[in-house]
């Protein structure tokens, strides 16, 4: 039965996706507009194609029962030849939180990819901060890293 049960516990774990690259996250206190988001990153030297779509997040459950559907304000562009994106979601209670970087589900995407991404991203924060009225972007988002070098140091 013990050898059942490890053999479960490491096929369950070995089974799993894991994203590999950089996260960076934030909790905002208002989601900006749509075009002073698509003006900002337009700004950004190099950045091209941005595109904006609106989707539905999952529902949360909580002691008062599920809640209604968050949005998923979503940010696609290409910088250079690497696609990315970041988006704004608004879920239960008017919280908002935005997500930005690059990984690889499962895989470890190059890292030269890694660290040119790594400065536009950054740079990209710090333009919807200036232009979209969000305080303190840049200076309060915390940064999940896996798989990747001399980035979150």
């Amino acid at each position: 039965m013990k050898s059942l049960l490890t053999l479960t516990l490491i096929f369950g774990i070995a089974g799993c996706d894991t994203l590999r690259g950089f996260t960076r996250t934030v909790h905002l206190d208002h989601y900006p507009s749509a075009d002073c988001i698509v003006a900002a990153a337009e700004a950004v030297d190099g950045i091209s194609n941005v595109s904006y779509s609106r989707e539905q997040a999952g529902r949360a459950v909580m002691f008062e029962g599920i809640q209604p559907a968050g949005v998923v304000h979503r940010y696609r562009y290409t910088y250079r030849n690497l696609e990315n994106n970041f988006y704004f979601l608004e879920s239960h209670g008017d919280k908002i939180e935005f997500r930005h970087g690059y990984a690889g589900l499962s895989y470890d995407p190059p890292q030269k990819d890694v660290e040119m991404i790594y400065r536009v991203v950054i740079e990209l924060e710090r333009e919807l901060e200036k232009r979209c009225n969000i305080d303190g972007l840049a200076s309060r988002v915390e940064e999940y890293c896996n798989g990747v070098r001399y980035i979150c140091d």
